[in-house]
């Protein structure tokens, strides 16, 4: 899930592939400037890729959170999810759903 419901997960009993409750620069992740974003940014990807994520569901139809942060604003996990992007993007309500094939 790229965004603020990931109170999913525990209804799911998945684990999120990013320990962070919700997106937030400067509060739960780092800002975009911060040199350590792009250390953040690869290990979120690398995340995502060793669990093996087969859906990418986005809080929003414009693939953004609430606070407009969209999925391109972090590089190593955009390009990943583009590479492995399977299928239409579908839509749940308000929510976007990629499906993604595993490597």
């Amino acid at each position: 899930l790229f965004g603020d419901y990931n109170l999913v997960y525990a209804m799911t009993g998945r684990v999120s592939p990013s320990p962070f409750l919700w997106v937030h620069e400067g509060l739960t992740i780092p800002f975009e400037t911060d040199p350590l974003f792009p250390k953040y940014d690869r290990w979120l990807a690398d995340n995502v890729r060793t669990a093996k994520v087969r859906w990418l569901v986005f809080e929003h139809k414009d693939r953004i959170n609430y606070l407009g942060i969209g999925i391109d604003r972090f590089p190593a996990l955009n390009e990943y999810v583009n590479r492995v992007r399977a299928g239409a993007e579908q839509h749940v309500g308000g929510f976007a759903v990629w499906e993604l094939a595993t490597e």
